[in-house]
């Protein structure tokens, strides 16, 4: 008989084994849902099932057995800030349902909890990095993992200098900018961000809490000039020029 584990999750393998010591082939009746090497190794493909034959001699004998592969979670990218300025905490969001949030550095990126979503990411000190895992199970024990590196940076300079606006008495400071796709925004009032094409288009809205906040744009946004808009919440406006790299 063949002995092993006749499950295994898609992408996962599995090892089977048979006690003839002449045997001479290890095959797979349906490669498309696992593939066999020639030393027993079951790799997952993809969903289905397939019967895997052990041939052994003399009179080419052989042994069979139904292995059955589960797929695994559908993930979908961690959104949220790949750098966080120090002592500042941004939104981290992953659609996919249920899953465990850890951070690989917590002396660098801590977070408010371990499940739902989004989470909150904080970087507690600066020079280094974090690997930020959401980790999602399903009932078949198959699992996939979303990760985002977060990197900690240096505070903000004070608000008299980098990129400012100053409306009505409110002082708001944006940076860096130029960006690659990730802002901080520094206020004294919680409020709104809003993302405007230069032909007056929202792109996107985003809520900001009182001191320094992260902000991640749109993926597909193309390089160019945007507009910015910082409502607060005491209704002063402050607006932006913002560059995208």
């Amino acid at each position: 008989a063949i002995f092993g584990t006749l499950t295994v999750c898609a992408g996962s393998v599995t090892i089977l084994s048979d006690s003839s010591a002449t045997g001479v082939s290890w095959t797979s009746s349906n490669t498309l849902a696992a593939t066999v090497a020639a030393t027993g190794h079951v790799t997952g493909v993809a969903f289905g099932t397939a019967i895997i034959t052990y041939k052994a001699l003399p009179g080419n004998c052989i042994a069979t057995a139904i292995v059955t592969v589960n797929s695994v979670p559908v993930m979908t990218p961690i959104t949220g800030p790949t750098s966080i300025a120090e002592g500042s905490p941004a939104i981290l969001t992953e659609a996919t349902g249920g899953g465990i949030w850890s951070s690989s550095n917590t002396s660098k990126i801590t977070l408010s909890g371990s499940t739902g979503s989004p989470i909150t990411a904080t970087a507690v000190a600066l020079s280094g990095s974090s690997v930020i895992s959401y980790v999602v199970t399903n009932g078949a024990g198959c699992s996939a993992t979303a990760t985002l590196t977060i990197a900690s940076t240096s505070p903000p300079p004070p608000h008299t200098t980098g990129v400012t606006g100053i409306t009505k008495g409110e002082d708001v400071l944006l940076y860096p900018n130029p960006t690659n796709g990730s802002i901080n925004i520094r206020a004294d009032v919680a409020g709104a961000f809003y993302l405007y094409s230069l032909d007056g288009k929202t792109l996107g809205v985003y809520k900001v809490s009182e001191g320094i906040w992260g902000v991640t744009l749109p993926n597909e946004l193309a390089p160019g000039i945007y507009m910015g808009r910082y409502v607060g919440e005491d209704g002063n406006v402050t607006l932006f020029k913002i560059m995208k790299e």
